[in-house]
C-alpha cells in the first residue's frame, strides 16, 4: 500500500489551515463507518471538530457515497463529493489508497439544519461532463489568483480546461491557493505556471500580468540557463532543494529606488517537489522563501567587521587606508569601484577686483589617493582636482549623460585637468553628508566589471573626518543588481561612520605620536642646551669666585670703618656665587647622565665610614634646628662605587630630609643583605602627597603643597639622585605618608659583576681619611652650608629702626629669636628723599619685609632701615599674624614662600577691612608681562622682578608710601562723609517712622470716631425699624380704629429714619474731611454695575423726595445700560449723593420740583462749557472712555459769586434755605477732593432762578460682568466673597436647624445693639442666640450642641475682637474640628482696606453700620441659600 508520504499530499495537508484528515480505505466498512481512527489529522481538525464527527450520519453517507462512486467509475483518478453542515462544508476524495476529507468554513444563518443528507446525484461529476463545483468556485474566488485561474483560457494551454482537471489536481490547486507561503505549480511537460497570491512577490507586478499559464522558460528566461537541468530533475520525479540560492531575477523594483534597471540580486530557500497522481508525475511544486535581506545584510556587516579589524591595529593613516582598500577589494559586489581623494588644506580665498566680479570664492585641492575598479587615466579619477566655489546652495543629486558631451559642472568649476568630472565635491564638502550621483553616463561602461560582470551605473560620495576638517572624499560605486533604498542608504552611512571613526582615531594616534616625538626631540635639545650652557657658565663663575675668595682672604684689602659691612656683603656674594655654581654643576651632571656621558670610576669603598663622614656634615645644622639626628651604619664588606656620585646621593637625600622636617628626628642607616648594601634615610617630616609620589624623581618636578624650611629649589636634586643611583647599578625607592614622614632607600649591589671592567679604578680609595677633610668633596660642604642658611630663615619679627639698631619684634607670638646684620651707614633711602617727601612724613613708616631667603631679606632690610622702621619675616603666615595686631604702612613680600605664599598673604590682607588699603609690593623671579599682569590682577600695587636694582626698589617703596598716605587720607574723608550721610539717613528714617506712626494714630482716631458715631446711629435706626414693624402689626390688628394715632407714629418713624440717614451722611462727610486733612483718603477700584448702582442711590432717597413732592427721573445713554465699569463705586456713590442732596435742598421750595440724573460716556474729556472745578494733570494719559454722571434740578439756581465759593469747606450758598437737613458745607468740598483722586473734573451750570446742573467726569474702564455679580466691596453692604478655605474639611458634622427657622448667633458687645438686632431677626422668623465677645462666641460654636447656621459678628469687642475670633475659627475648621460656618462682619469701620482686612480674616461678607434690617436679612438669605445649593 502506498503510504501517505508517498502520495505527496501530506505537505499540502500539513499546511492546510482548516480541519482535514486522511483515512485508509482498508479501515472503512462497507456501510461507510470506520474500523479505527483516521491515520492522520491536522491541528485544526483536533481543535475545531468534535470527536464523533466521523460517526455522524451525514459524514458516514459522504464516505460511503464517495467510495461507491469511485468503484462504480473504476477510474484511478479521484472523484470529489461534498456535503454542507452547520458551520463547515465537508469534501471527500479518493487519492490512491486513502480517502481525504477536507473542510471549508461556511456562513451559518441559524436556520440551516445541523446536517444535510448526502445526495450522489448532485455531488458527483462524471469526468466526461464535469463542471467546476460551486464550492470550488467559491473557494478559489476568495483570492486574487483564484479568480484569474477561473477566468484564464486553459484550453489554449497543454493543461487543458478546468472541466477536464482531475479531482486530485483541483484539490492541489485549492491547497496551493490557500498556502500561506509563496507557492507555484509547474504543470505538465512544459511546466505551465499556476501560482498563489504570495508568489506575486517573486514575479513582481510587471511579470505577473503575462506569466499565468506560461511555461517556465518564458516566465524566468533569465534563470532558464541555470535552472533547465533542475526543472528536468523535478519532472523526472526527484526533489530539488536549495538554501540561500542566488537568483538574478528580472523583476520590477520599488518606486523608492532611484537607480532601477536590469537584473536584481536575490536569494531564496526554494524547492522543486514533484507532484504525482498515482504513479504519474504531473508537474512539480515550487515553494520559495526569500532570504535576500538576511544574506545581503550578513555580507555587508561582514565587510564592516573586517574593515574594523583590518584598521584597528593601524598606527598611521597609510596603514588605515591600506586595510580599508583590502576589504573593499574583497567585497566586489557591494563596492564595484572605489575612488578616494585626499583633501589638502584649502587655498586662500580669491576676492574679485570689483563688485561686479562677485563675492569671494574658496579654493580646494584634491589629490587622488587610491582607486579600485577604475582603470588608469579614467575620466572619473583624475590625479589632481582644484576647484573654486562660493557658499551657494547646490543640488543633492547630480546627473550626467556622457562625459564627452557633458557641459562643465558648476560645482566643479576650475578643474584644471579634467573639466568633465561629474563629482559634486563642493556640495559634499560643504554639507558633510552623502551625495548620490544617480547616473554616471556612458563612461561607466569602461569601468572594471567587478560586480556580476555588469557595469556600475550610479555612485555615492561622502567625506571622511571631522566636519570643517575633512581629510578624505570617498566615492563608491553602487551594486548594479541591488536597489538603492533606505536599507542601502543606512549601509552607506554605516560605512561612512566606521571609516570616519577609525580615521579620527588613527589621526589622533598620529598626532599623539608626532607630539611625543616633538617632546622627545625637545627633551634631547634641552639636554644638549643644558650641557652646553653649564659649560659656558662655569668659566665666568670661576673668574668671579677665584678673585672674590682672594679678596676676602686678604685682610689688608678690606679696611676702614666700612670694613665689617663690606666684608658681610662680600661673604653674601660668595655664598650665592657658590650656590649658583652648585646649581650649574647639578645641571651639568644631570645633562651628562641623561646623555649617557657620565663615566663613573668605581673603586672599593668602606661604605659605612664614608656615609658616616658625609652625614656628619649636616649634624650641626640639623641639631641647631631642634631635630634629633641618628646615624647608624653597620660594618660590612667593601662596596665598589664612585665616591663623587655617592656623595651627591647621600647629601641630596639628607638635605631633602632636613628641608622638609620641622620637628621630630632623622635617621640615617647602612645595612647589609647577602647581595646588597642598603642605605636608608627616614624622617618625621611633612611627607609627600600620594598624587606626587610617582613623580618625585622626575626632573624639575616640585611638590608645591609641602611646607618646608625653604621653598627654593629647582626640582633637579632628587632627579639627579635617581639617575646617579642608576649609574651606580643600584635602585632607589621612596615610601611616604603625607603628614607623617618619608623613607628613602638606596640598594647597591655587592661585588663587581654589574660594573664594566673599563670603569674599575686601578687603585682603591683610602678608607681612613675623613670625608670632611677632603678638598674634593666640595659638593657635600656646599649642601651643608645651604642647610645652615635655612636655619637663618627661622628668625621672625626682626624690627630695624631708622637709626640703624635692630631689635626683636612681636612677630607671630611676640618673641624674636634672630638678629639682622648691621645698618648701612650710607643711609641710602633717606638721602634719596626730597624735602617735600620728608614733610609728608613718610620717613619712619613701618615696612614689613617677607622673604624666605635670609640674605635677600637682610639685603632689603638694610636698604630700607636708614629711613623706615623695618620688620622682617621668613614666611607669609608669620607676617599675616603680625599684621592683624600691628600697624604696617607697606608690605614688601616674595611670591614663593613656605606656610603662606605671597599671593595668599595678599588675599588675606585685601580681605580685611582694617588692612585692605596697605600698599603691597610683590617680589618674584618670574619675569614677563604675564607674571606682572597676574600680580596686579591679584591686587598688588606694584610688581618687582628679580634681580632688581636697589634704587628701583627704593623708588617704588617711596612712591607706594606716598600713594598709600593719600589713599588713607581720602579714605578718612570718605568715612567722615559716609558717617554724616548715615546719620542724616538715620534722622530721616526716624522722621519717616514718626510720621508713619502719627498717620497710624490718626487712622485709629478716625476709625474710633467712625465706630462710635455709627454704633448709636445703628441702634436708633434699628429701633425705628422695630417700631415701624410694631406699627404695621398694630395697623393690621386694629384697622381704622387707631388710624390717626398710627399715622402719627409712622411719621415719627420716618422722621427718625431720615434724621439717621442725614446724620450718617454728615458723619461720612466729616470723616472724609478728616481723611482729606490727614491725607488718608484712598481709592479701591473694582468692577461694579453702573446703572444698578445709580438706581440704588435714588432708592435710598426716594422717601425724602416723595415727602418733598419732587419728581425724579434717570436718563442713561444706550451704551451704559447693563454696563460694568472699573472704578471706586463707594467714592462715585458718595459724590452722586452729595450732588443729589444739594439738588433736593434747592428744589424743595420751587414751584416745579424736578430732578434729572443723567449718565453718558465719551472717548475723550470734553472741553468746559461752564464753570469747571478741578483740573486734570497734563501728564495724565487715558486711552479708555470718560464717564459723566450729573444731577440737573429745577431749583433756584446759583449766582456766579455763589459758584466760586460753593466747593470750599464749610461754604454754603443759602444756609437759611435748608429747613430739613441743615447743610454743613462739607459735601461739595469732599466731592471735589474725591473727584481729584479719581483724576476727574466737576462742571457746574447754573442760572439764577432757572436751576443748576452738577456733573462729574472721570476716566473709567469698561469690563464684562464678572461671574459673581454681587455688589462690590465699596458699597454699603459689601459683596460676599469665596471663603479662604473653600474646600470641604473632614470634620464632625454640625447640628442643623430646620430650614424654616434658621439659627443666627449675634456677637455684639453693645447690649442695646445686641437686643435690638436679636428682636428684629426673631420678628423675621430667625432663631437667635447672643455672645458678648469673640471668645464667648468661639466657646459657643465649639459646643457640640451648637446648631447655628450663621454668625453676625461685631469687629471692635473686648476680650477678643471679631477678626481674631474669625481667624481662630477658620483654623479650627481647617484642622477638621467643624464644618465651615458662614460669618458676616458687622462693623462701623467703612474704609475699603478695613473691609478687605475682614475678608482676609475669613469673613464671608461685611455689613456696614448703620444698615437697614431688610438689607441685612437679604444678605443672610443669599449666603444661606448659596450654602444650601
Amino acid at each position: 500500500m502506498t503510504s501517505l508520504e508517498e502520495c505527496l499530499l501530506q505537505p499540502f495537508l500539513n499546511a492546510y489551515v482548516h480541519p482535514a484528515c486522511a483515512i485508509s480505505i482498508s479501515e472503512i466498512n462497507a456501510n461507510g463507518t470506520l474500523k479505527s481512527a483516521p491515520c492522520w489529522t491536522n491541528v485544526a481538525f483536533n481543535a475545531h471538530l468534535p470527536e464523533d464527527i466521523l460517526s455522524r450520519a451525514s459524514i458516514v453517507d459522504l464516505i460511503h457515497g464517495t467510495l461507491s462512486l469511485h468503484r462504480a467509475h473504476a477510474n484511478p483518478d479521484p472523484d470529489v463529493c461534498s456535503v454542507p453542515a452547520r458551520h463547515w462544508t465537508y469534501s471527500a476524495a479518493v487519492v490512491t489508497s486513502f480517502l481525504i476529507i477536507t473542510t471549508s468554513p461556511r456562513n451559518y444563518s441559524g436556520d440551516t439544519p445541523d446536517d444535510h443528507a448526502f445526495s450522489p446525484s448532485t455531488n458527483l461529476f462524471p469526468r466526461e461532463s464535469m463542471v467546476v463545483s460551486p464550492r470550488i468556485v467559491d473557494l478559489w474566488s476568495r483570492t486574487q489568483m483564484g479568480k484569474l485561474i477561473l477566468e484564464f483560457p486553459w484550453d489554449s494551454t497543454p493543461v487543458g480546461p478546468i472541466t477536464l482537471w482531475s479531482p486530485e489536481l483541483v484539490m492541489i490547486v485549492t491547497l496551493m491557493l490557500e498556502w500561506p507561503e509563496r507557492l507555484c505549480l509547474w504543470l505538465g511537460e512544459d511546466s505551465i505556471a499556476v501560482y498563489n497570491d504570495q508568489y506575486l512577490k517573486v514575479l513582481g507586478p510587471r511579470k505577473h500580468i503575462n506569466m499565468l499559464g506560461k511555461p517556465y522558460r518564458e516566465v524566468f528566461p533569465e534563470l532558464w540557463v541555470t535552472h533547465e537541468s533542475r526543472v528536468q530533475t523535478a519532472t523526472s520525479g526527484e526533489r530539488v532543494y536549495v538554501v540561500d540560492g542566488l537568483l538574478l531575477m528580472d523583476r520590477e523594483r520599488p518606486e523608492a529606488d532611484e537607480t532601477s534597471w536590469g537584473l536584481e540580486e536575490t536569494y531564496h530557500n526554494w524547492s522543486f517537489t514533484p507532484l504525482r497522481v498515482g504513479s504519474k508525475v504531473i508537474g512539480f511544486a515550487n515553494e520559495s522563501q526569500e532570504t535576500t535581506a538576511r544574506v545581503v545584510a550578513e555580507r555587508r556587516m561582514a565587510t564592516i567587521v573586517e574593515i574594523g579589524i583590518a584598521t584597528s591595529s593601524a598606527m598611521t593613516r597609510e596603514e588605515f587606508y591600506s586595510g580599508a582598500y583590502t576589504q573593499f577589494t574583497n567585497n566586489s559586489l557591494d563596492f564595484p569601484f572605489v575612488i578616494m581623494y585626499a583633501v589638502h588644506n584649502p587655498c586662500k580665498a580669491k576676492q574679485g577686483a570689483s563688485a561686479e566680479q562677485g563675492p569671494a570664492t574658496k579654493q580646494t585641492r584634491l589629490k587622488l589617493h587610491g582607486k579600485i575598479g577604475v582603470p588608469d587615466g579614467h575620466p572619473f579619477a583624475p590625479q589632481d582636482i582644484e576647484f573654486s566655489h562660493a557658499n551657494a546652495s547646490t543640488e543633492t543629486v547630480v546627473s550626467a549623460s556622457d562625459t564627452t558631451s557633458m557641459p562643465s559642472d558648476p560645482l566643479c568649476a576650475g578643474v584644471s585637468t579634467f573639466p568633465e568630472v561629474i563629482w559634486p565635491f563642493a556640495e559634499c564638502l560643504a554639507e558633510g553628508e552623502s551625495v548620490l550621483v544617480s547616473s554616471l553616463g556612458l563612461n561607466a561602461d569602461t569601468l572594471d566589471s567587478r560586480s556580476w560582470g555588469r557595469h556600475c551605473k550610479s555612485a555615492v560620495m561622502f567625506p571622511l573626518g571631522v566636519k570643517g576638517d575633512w581629510q578624505m572624499v570617498m566615492i563608491i560605486g553602487l551594486n548594479p543588481c541591488r536597489p538603492f533604498n533606505a536599507v542601502y542608504r543606512d549601509y552607506v552611512k554605516l560605512v561612512k561612520a566606521t571609516l570616519s571613526t577609525g580615521l579620527t582615531t588613527v589621526t589622533n594616534i598620529e598626532t599623539a605620536a608626532t607630539k611625543a616625538e616633538a617632546l622627545a626631540s625637545l627633551d634631547r635639545a634641552k639636554t644638549v642646551f643644558f650641557s652646553n650652557v653649564t659649560h659656558e657658565l662655569r668659566t665666568p663663575l670661576t673668574l668671579i669666585l677665584a678673585p672674590l675668595e682672594d679678596i676676602i682672604a686678604e685682610d689688608s684689602i678690606i679696611s676702614g670703618p666700612k670694613a665689617p659691612h663690606v666684608r658681610s656683603q662680600l661673604n653674601m656674594v660668595l655664598r650665592h656665587t657658590r650656590r649658583l655654581l652648585q646649581l650649574v654643576n647639578s645641571l651639568l651632571d644631570f645633562a651628562r647622565l641623561a646623555a649617557g656621558r657620565f663615566l663613573a670610576m668605581f673603586r672599593p669603598v668602606n661604605l659605612p665610614a664614608l656615609t658616616t663622614d658625609l652625614a656628619s656634615l649636616f649634624r650641626s645644622a640639623i641639631e641647631r634646628g631642634g631635630i634629633e639626628y641618628i646615624v647608624s651604619c653597620d660594618p660590612g664588606p667593601e662596596v665598589v662605587l664612585d665616591v663623587d656620585a655617592w656623595e651627591k646621593v647621600v647629601t641630596n637625600i639628607i638635605s631633602n630630609a632636613f628641608k622638609y622636617t620641622l620637628r621630630g628626628r632623622i635617621i640615617v642607616k647602612i645595612e647589609y643583605t647577602t647581595t646588597h648594601a642598603v642605605f636608608s634615610c627616614s624622617d618625621t617630616g611633612v611627607g609627600i602627597p600620594e598624587a606626587d609620589l610617582g613623580q618625585i624623581f622626575q626632573r624639575f618636578h616640585r611638590v608645591e603643597s609641602c611646607m618646608g624650611r625653604s621653598i627654593e629649589g629647582t626640582g633637579v636634586g632628587l632627579a639627579l639622585t635617581f639617575e646617579t643611583v642608576k649609574s651606580l647599578g643600584g635602585h632607589i625607592d621612596v615610601q611616604s605618608q603625607f603628614g607623617i614622614g618619608s623613607i628613602f632607600t638606596v640598594s647597591l649591589p655587592l661585588g663587581t659583576d654589574h660594573i664594566p671592567s673599563e670603569r674599575l679604578a686601578p687603585e682603591s680609595e683610602s678608607l681612613e681619611q675623613p670625608a670632611r677633610n677632603r678638598d674634593r668633596l666640595r659638593y657635600g660642604h656646599w649642601m651643608a652650608e645651604e642647610a645652615h642658611g635655612w636655619l637663618s630663615t627661622d628668625s621672625v619679627g626682626l624690627i630695624s629702626s631708622p637709626n640703624g639698631h635692630t631689635q626683636s619684634g612681636d612677630g607671630a607670638n611676640g618673641n624674636g629669636n634672630g638678629t639682622v646684620g648691621e645698618s648701612d651707614p650710607s643711609q641710602t633711602a633717606w638721602t634719596l628723599m626730597s624735602d617735600d617727601e620728608r614733610e609728608r612724613g613718610i620717613g619712619g613708616s613701618t615696612i614689613l619685609v617677607c622673604d624666605d631667603n635670609h640674605d635677600l631679606r637682610d639685603y632689603c632690610a638694610n636698604l630700607l632701615r636708614s629711613t623706615y622702621n623695618v620688620i622682617s619675616f621668613p614666611d607669609g603666615g608669620a607676617a599675616h599674624e603680625y599684621i592683624l595686631s600691628n600697624d604696617v604702612d607697606l608690605i614688601l613680600s616674595d611670591v614663593h614662600m613656605p606656610r603662606m605664599n605671597g599671593f595668599e598673604l595678599l588675599q588675606h590682607v585685601r580681605s580685611q577691612q582694617s588692612t585692605a588699603l596697605i600698599p603691597f609690593i610683590l617680589l618674584s623671579a618670574a619675569a614677563g608681562m604675564e607674571a606682572n599682569l597676574e600680580g596686579i590682577t591679584a591686587g598688588a600695587d606694584d610688581f618687582l622682578v628679580k634681580p632688581f636694582k636697589s634704587k628701583d626698589l627704593l623708588a617704588r617703596v617711596r612712591r607706594q608710601l606716598l600713594v598709600g598716605g593719600m589713599r588713607r587720607d581720602l579714605e578718612a574723608r570718605v568715612q567722615s562723609r559716609t558717617k554724616l550721610l548715615v546719620e542724616s539717613e538715620a534722622r530721616l528714617l526716624q522722621q519717616i517712622t514718626e510720621s508713619e506712626h502719627m498717620r497710624k494714630q490718626q487712622e485709629i482716631v478716625v476709625d474710633l470716631t467712625s465706630h462710635e458715631i455709627r454704633n448709636p446711629l445703628n441702634a436708633i435706626w434699628q429701633n425705628a425699624d422695630l417700631i415701624g414693624d410694631v406699627v404695621s402689626r398694630l395697623r393690621r390688628k386694629f384697622g381704622d380704629q387707631a388710624t390717626s394715632l398710627l399715622n402719627d407714629a409712622d411719621d415719627a418713624v420716618q422722621s427718625i429714619s431720615l434724621s439717621v440717614a442725614h446724620q450718617t451722611r454728615i458723619a461720612d462727610d466729616i470723616l472724609n474731611f478728616s481723611k482729606i486733612s490727614m491725607n488718608l483718603l484712598t481709592l479701591h477700584r473694582a468692577p461694579f454695575p453702573l446703572h444698578e448702582t445709580v438706581q440704588n442711590v435714588l432708592r435710598w432717597w426716594d422717601l425724602e423726595m416723595k415727602e418733598r413732592d419732587i419728581n425724579v427721573e434717570i436718563t442713561t445713554s444706550p451704551e451704559l445700560r447693563d454696563r460694568w465699569i472699573i472704578s471706586d463705586s463707594q467714592r462715585v456713590t458718595q459724590v452722586l449723593i452729595n450732588f443729589l442732596i444739594n439738588a433736593i435742598r434747592f428744589t424743595s421750595d420751587t414751584t416745579m420740583r424736578k430732578i434729572t440724573v443723567f449718565m453718558n460716556s465719551s472717548d475723550h474729556l470734553h472741553e468746559p462749557t461752564s464753570y469747571r472745578v478741578c483740573t486734570v494733570d497734563e501728564d495724565f494719559e487715558h486711552d479708555g472712555p470718560w464717564l459723566t454722571i450729573g444731577v440737573a434740578d429745577s431749583g433756584c439756581g446759583l449766582s456766579p459769586e455763589d459758584r466760586v465759593k460753593l466747593f470750599e469747606r464749610f461754604a454754603q450758598a443759602h444756609p437759611s434755605k435748608d429747613q430739613f437737613t441743615g447743610g454743613h458745607g462739607l459735601g461739595l468740598f469732599v466731592s471735589r477732593h474725591i473727584t481729584t483722586l479719581l483724576d476727574g473734573v466737576i462742571d457746574v451750570e447754573s442760572v439764577k432762578g432757572q436751576g443748576s446742573t452738577f456733573s462729574f467726569t472721570i476716566p473709567v474702564t469698561f469690563t464684562e460682568r464678572p461671574p459673581d455679580d454681587a455688589q462690590n466691596i465699596g458699597r454699603r453692604l459689601s459683596r460676599a466673597v469665596p471663603p479662604l478655605n473653600s474646600h470641604p474639611w473632614p470634620s464632625r458634622p454640625r447640628a442643623k436647624s430646620t430650614p424654616s427657622k434658621r439659627h443666627i448667633l449675634v456677637v455684639e458687645d453693645n447690649v442695646i445693639n445686641q437686643k435690638v438686632l436679636s428682636r428684629q431677626l426673631q420678628s423675621r422668623g430667625f432663631h437667635t442666640s447672643v455672645a458678648g465677645d469673640g471668645q464667648e462666641a468661639l466657646n459657643a460654636i465649639q459646643d457640640p450642641k451648637f446648631d447655628g447656621d450663621l454668625v453676625l459678628m461685631d469687629i471692635e469687642m473686648p476680650v477678643k475682637d471679631g477678626r481674631t475670633a474669625c481667624r481662630e475659627l477658620r483654623v479650627f475648621e481647617s484642622l477638621g474640628g467643624l464644618q465651615r460656618l458662614p460669618v458676616v462682619a458687622v462693623t462701623g469701620n467703612a474704609r475699603a482696606e478695613q473691609i478687605q482686612e475682614c475678608l482676609d480674616a475669613g469673613f464671608d461678607d461685611v455689613a456696614i453700620k448703620p444698615y437697614q434690617i431688610k438689607d441685612l436679612v437679604s444678605m443672610i438669605e443669599r449666603i444661606l441659600g448659596s450654602e444650601t445649593e
